[in-house]
């Protein structure tokens, strides 16, 4: 398939899940395809079967861009290991080294990294919502945000820290702290 064709990756998702049908140990998404196993023999097996798939339709594999029989391993932006997913470590950085959003529209790109990660943030929805009410129609256009509103509004933002301890943060009105515990299973 020729590169940069607008079409490409919708393309390229219904040949895989043509592929792989609904075989289980199989994920694929746009251009990463994964294989997940219990034991290392199952996990040899479905490589067997994948690349075979493969072959069978003519598909190739590029071995530069192949990771087997890793425990831990980044799929989609996430990190996935023993039945857990995490943030990866270079978003958690962006996110801990963030400027305060001053404007609505950084308050709107702060949302849309925080939004990628909704599904292992506990609570996401009632975290967000006093930044989700600044992007509302009426509220403070220029002004600034983070001295009235802006990040001291979110009663508890969870980041995982590059030491696997959970980071929590906590700020209401004009006062913001800061807790650091054990990391949990997210989910």
């Amino acid at each position: 398939m020729p590169f940069g064709l607008v079409t490409a990756p919708a393309t390229f998702c219904r040949l895989m899940r043509l592929v792989i049908g609904d075989r289980q140990n199989f994920l694929s998404y746009f251009d990463d395809t994964m294989t997940h196993t219990r034991s290392w023999s199952g996990h040899l097996t479905a490589l067997r079967t994948l690349f075979s798939l493969l072959r069978q339709h003519g598909l190739h594999a590029s071995p530069a861009k192949l990771s087997i029989g890793f425990s831990k391993t980044e799929f989609l932006g996430h990190m996935i290991s023993h039945g857990t997913l995490a943030p990866v470590q270079d978003k958690v950085s962006k996110l801990i080294n963030l400027t305060v959003p001053t404007t609505k529209k950084q308050v709107r790109s702060f949302m849309g990294l925080l939004n990628y990660y909704r599904a292992i943030i506990p609570d996401f929805a009632s975290i967000a919502a006093p930044l989700t009410n600044l992007l509302r129609k009426g509220s403070p256009e220029k002004e600034k945000l983070s001295e009235d509103y802006g990040v001291s509004g979110i009663p508890a933002l969870i980041l995982l820290n590059r030491d696997d301890s959970m980071k929590t943060t906590d700020g209401r009105q004009l006062v913001a702290s800061d807790l650091t515990g054990e990391k949990f299973p997210w989910k």
